[in-house]
C-alpha cells in the first residue's frame, strides 16, 4: 500500500504551477486507497485505484488518461476534468495537460459539458470493448479533414506510388522487426545456441527485405499480393525467434490475432497494439488524413485501414519491444476468459505509456515516439500532396 507519502513525493518533483492547479489540498479533498505495490517509485504517476471499483492509468506528463470501472462519471469543473465515483469527487486533472482520455469498461458517464471542453480543447476520447478493441473515437469539430489531401489520398490507390508506398511500410516493418531480434540478442553471447539461432533468423529477414525491392512496380492491387506475401513469410519467421526469447515457461504458439487469445502473449501484443491505434488515429485525424482509406491493407466500410498501414512501423518499436521484458520479469501473469486481469492490463499500460514517451533517434535528433508517429502522419501527407519521399522510422538498435 501507497498512501499520501508516495504522492506527497511526487508532487514535489513536479512543477510549481502543476502543483498549485491539479493538486492544491489533496489532503483534505481525496482519499487514496491504493497504488500498485511494484510501482512504488514516485517518479511516474502511473496507477491509482481510489476504490475497489475504480482504475486509472495516467501518464508522467498528465496527458493520456486511461480509465475503467463502473459508475464512474467525467464532469468539468472550472478548467479541469473531474472524476466521480457515487457522486464522490476522487480526482481533477487540468484539461490544458490532457491529450486523449481512453474509457475502457461500460458504465462511465460523461457530461455534456466535458464533451464541449474535450473539443474545445483537442482532446480525443477513445472507446474500447470488452475485449480491449477501439470501436469508437470522440473527434473535435476544430480538426477538420484537409479535403484536397484526402481526395489525393483517394486518388493515390490509382497510381503506382501507392504500390511504392506499400513496399516502403512493409520494407520498413521487416526492418525493425530484423533490428529488434539484434537488440534482444545481444547480451545473449552466454548462450551461444539461442544466438546463433537468432541470428540466423535476422539473415532470413534482411533477405526478405531484399524481395521487396524486387517486386515491379504497379499500383498496390497490383502488388499487394507479392508484398503480402513477403510480410507473412517475415511474419513466421520473426515470431519464431521472438518465442525463443521468453522466458518464465511461457507458453506461445506463434501470433493470433483473435481478440480473446488462448495465451498471454497474444492477450497483451493485441492490447498494446489497440493503445498504438489509438495513437495512430488520433495524430492521422489531426494531420487531416482518413483513417479508412489505407494501402497495405484492403479498405472495407468502418476498417480503419490506414490506421494499421501507418501502426505497421511501430508496432515491434513500441508494443513487441514492451512485451517481451513484461513477461520475462513477471512469471505471474495469467487471463481469466480470455483477458487480462484489471492489475497486470493497468501495469502493462503504463509500460506501454512509458514507451511511448521514450526517446529514439529520428532526423538526425532524438525525441519522444509519440512525437515521431505524429511527425510520419504529416510526412506521409507530404508524400501523398508529392512534396516529398517518405521514409519508414527505423528502430536503431
Amino acid at each position: 500500500m501507497i498512501g499520501l507519502e508516495c504522492c506527497r513525493d511526487y508532487f514535489a518533483s513536479l512543477p510549481v504551477l502543476v502543483q498549485k492547479e491539479l493538486f492544491s489540498d489533496i489532503e483534505s479533498k481525496y482519499i487514496i486507497f491504493e497504488e500498485e505495490e511494484r510501482d512504488a517509485s514516485p517518479d511516474f504517476l502511473k496507477i491509482w485505484q481510489f476504490s475497489p471499483n475504480v482504475n486509472f492509468v495516467l501518464s508522467h506528463d498528465l496527458a493520456d488518461l486511461i480509465i475503467s470501472g463502473y459508475g464512474v462519471s467525467l464532469s468539468k469543473k472550472s478548467e479541469r476534468l473531474l472524476i466521480r465515483e457515487d457522486k464522490k469527487a476522487v480526482f481533477e486533472i487540468p484539461l490544458f495537460r490532457l491529450k486523449s482520455i481512453c474509457i475502457c469498461s461500460r458504465g462511465v458517464n460523461l457530461s455534456s459539458d466535458i464533451i464541449q471542453a474535450c473539443a474545445q480543447n483537442g482532446i480525443n476520447i477513445f472507446f474500447y470493448d470488452f475485449a480491449d478493441r477501439p470501436y469508437a473515437v470522440f473527434q473535435t469539430a476544430r480538426h477538420t479533414p484537409d479535403i484536397a489531401l484526402q481526395r489525393r489520398q483517394l486518388e493515390l490507390s490509382c497510381s503506382e506510388k501507392s504500390g511504392e508506398l506499400a513496399k516502403i511500410m512493409i520494407s520498413g516493418k521487416i526492418t525493425n522487426q530484423k533490428n529488434f531480434l539484434k537488440y534482444a540478442c545481444k547480451n545473449m553471447q552466454d548462450d551461444i545456441g539461442l544466438y546463433r539461432d537468432i541470428l540466423q533468423k535476422v539473415g532470413e529477414l534482411e533477405s526478405l527485405i531484399l524481395k521487396i525491392s524486387d517486386i515491379p512496380k504497379g499500383k498496390i492491387d497490383d502488388v499487394r499480393g507479392y508484398i503480402l506475401g513477403i510480410e507473412g513469410s517475415a511474419a513466421k519467421i520473426y515470431w519464431y525467434a521472438y518465442g525463443l526469447l521468453l522466458r518464465n515457461g511461457c507458453r506461445f504458439m506463434g501470433r493470433m490475432t483473435k481478440h480473446l487469445s488462448k495465451d498471454i502473449v497474444n492477450a497483451l501484443l493485441n492490447y498494446g497494439y489497440a493503445m498504438l491505434y489509438n495513437q495512430v488515429w488520433g495524430v492521422l485525424l489531426e494531420a487531416g488524413l482518413s483513417p479508412y482509406a489505407g494501402f497495405v491493407h484492403t479498405d472495407a466500410d468502418g476498417k480503419l485501414s490506414l490506421v494499421y498501414d501507418m501502426s505497421e512501423e511501430f508496432r515491434t518499436v513500441i508494443v513487441d519491444r514492451t512485451v517481451l521484458p513484461f513477461i520475462n520479469s513477471h512469471s505471474e501473469l495469467s487471463l481469466k476468459d480470455g483477458m487480462i486481469c484489471d492489475k497486470d492490463r493497468n501495469y502493462f499500460a503504463k509500460k506501454i505509456l512509458e514507451r511511448m514517451n521514450a526517446a529514439e533517434r529520428f532526423a538526425g535528433k532524438k525525441f519522444p515516439l509519440s512525437y515521431i508517429i505524429s511527425a510520419q502522419a504529416y510526412n506521409l501527407g507530404k508524400y501523398i500532396m508529392g512534396k516529398r519521399a517518405y521514409k519508414p522510422f527505423s528502430f536503431k538498435w
